[in-house]
């Protein structure tokens, strides 16, 4: 386990601590989440995020390839938040996923206590045998940007967990403030980095030279700013259901991931029988 900065333990830290934590929590279950996130699109300028079909198709690609190695996963899923944006992008925000390939069990998990329609659509349609719950409890109770879903997301994965293997005394569904008092406990004691590695300030000034070699010749022009506003007001307020053709959007997208995994185990069962025809 890699030593953590005890000093970063303050409200934007969780980043920071993300692997000490997850080893932590995860250690006596056999399996850890992976981090994934809807598909990011962009303008050119100005990326964005915004859950549309081809995210939908990403997502429903990631979750089959999983399969092809482990009958249960966790995904740590990042979506576009509903909530907060800033003058330069939507904020992302973590959720919870499990799919249980061989009991046909999908649980979700938001810090806001709700599953969002695409989501829910996408994936009950995706598998249509499946049972899929979500919680309903509201752990975060306001919109700040202090990366407080990306705590709790790791939390409610192990909750999943736990319920999961019949392990409901363990369950926590902490809030916010429980969420924080544990990690912080759970943190304390994993011995301080020095103040400041030779590595840190190699990336530090390799941070600077980015910066600088990337930075705008000029300052963008009012217009520029305006447009720039607009294309994120507009991704912000964007949800797929509005669309006219979100239930052909639905089917296609499902269509498109079943296509896309049957060609994917076509292509391991040609390499297959290509390594069985060289060893002969």
């Amino acid at each position: 386990m890699k030593k953590y900065d005890e000093s970063l333990l303050d409200a934007s830290a969780t980043f920071t601590a993300e692997e000490d934590l997850r080893n932590i929590l995860f250690k006596d279950t056999g399996i850890k989440p992976d981090n994934t996130d809807v598909e990011r699109i962009s303008d050119g300028a100005f990326p964005q995020t915004v859950i549309n079909k081809n995210a939908l198709i990403g997502l429903g690609d990631k979750i089959f390839k999983a399969s092809l190695s482990s009958n249960l996963i966790l995904f740590k899923l990042s979506i576009p938040s509903e909530n907060i944006k800033s003058v330069d992008a939507i904020a992302g925000h973590s959720t919870a996923l499990m799919v249980d390939f061989n009991n046909k069990i999908i649980k979700y998990m938001d810090s806001y206590g709700k599953m969002r329609k695409e989501l829910y659509d996408f994936l009950t349609a995706l598998f249509p045998e499946y049972k899929l719950s979500y919680g309903t409890k509201v752990q975060q109770g306001d919109f700040r940007i202090d990366h407080s879903c990306n705590l709790l997301s790791e939390y409610n994965l192990r909750d999943m967990l736990y319920e999961h293997e019949g392990r409901p005394e363990l369950v926590k569904n902490f809030h916010t403030a429980a969420a924080r008092e544990d990690m912080y406990e759970k943190l304390k004691d994993i011995p301080k980095l020095p103040e400041q590695s030779a590595v840190n300030k190699l990336n530090e000034a390799a941070f600077k030279v980015v910066i600088k070699k990337w930075s705008p010749a000029r300052r963008p022009t009012e217009e520029e700013i305006a447009e720039r506003a607009r294309l994120i007001e507009e991704a912000f307020n964007y949800r797929m259901y509005n669309e006219p053709s979100y239930e052909d959007d639905i089917k296609d997208a499902v269509k498109i991931v079943n296509e896309n995994f049957q060609k994917l185990k076509d292509e391991i069962v040609a390499k297959q029988y290509a390594g069985s025809v060289l060893k002969n």
